[in-house]
């Protein structure tokens, strides 16, 4: 980039499963200063599953898309796998705890506390099925949202101007409202409505 323009590009991650829905496609740096992307299926379920597959996983590469050492599986991308469409990162203050929003197939949809090379279930298993999930095989979800809300990218709070701080604040596609959920004690608030859906938010 230079003076707004692009000048030059090149791939470094290539052979991401593509299809009209499903894809993921949320890009962030984390507080490693690795890139993290988000997968979907796309629309092949047991994609997730697969990790010779970078469909349905949470990626994590080097600045110029080579593997980092510690990543959890040897010479993969592959930081966390069984998704259906992940859309939303964030890594909390203090911590640097990642999260992920997953939206489920009817309703299901899910929020993940990320821990790496861990299976988070899907197509076998979405929000724990209900309770009644292998939870030694498939990670259960931090939290599960039926209806479904089509959780989208979200960000913690880091500022207490709004009264938020630390707080995971959470866009919607569905739901169409932004979302203030304390992580700690689990109570969640609608903060925002009438702007239809919404895809990202910064601070």
């Amino acid at each position: 980039e230079s003076n707004n323009r692009i000048i030059d590009s090149k791939i470094i991650l290539d052979g991401i499963p593509g299809d009209d829905y499903r894809d993921g496609g949320r890009i962030k740096f984390g507080p490693d200063g690795k890139l993290y992307v988000s997968t979907g299926d796309a629309s092949i379920p047991e994609l997730s599953q697969d990790l010779n597959s970078l469909a349905g996983k949470i990626l994590r590469i080097n600045q110029d898309g080579t593997i980092p050492h510690d990543n959890p599986f040897s010479n993969s991308a592959v930081y966390a796998y069984g998704f259906r469409n992940v859309q939303g990162l964030a890594w909390a203050p203090g911590s640097g705890t990642l999260y992920a929003s997953d939206q489920g197939g009817a309703g299901n949809d899910e929020i993940n506390l990320i821990s790496p090379g861990k299976n988070y279930g899907w197509p076998r298993e979405e929000c724990n099925n209900n309770g009644a999930g292998d939870v030694n095989r498939y990670t259960p979800p931090l939290l599960c949202f039926n209806p479904s809300l089509e959780p989208s990218g979200m960000a913690f709070a880091f500022s207490n101007k709004l009264g938020y701080q630390n707080d995971l604040i959470v866009a919607t596609l569905k739901g169409s409202h932004l979302r203030d959920i304390d992580i700690k004690s689990g109570s969640q608030n609608t903060i925002l409505v009438g702007y239809g859906r919404l895809t990202d938010l910064v601070e």
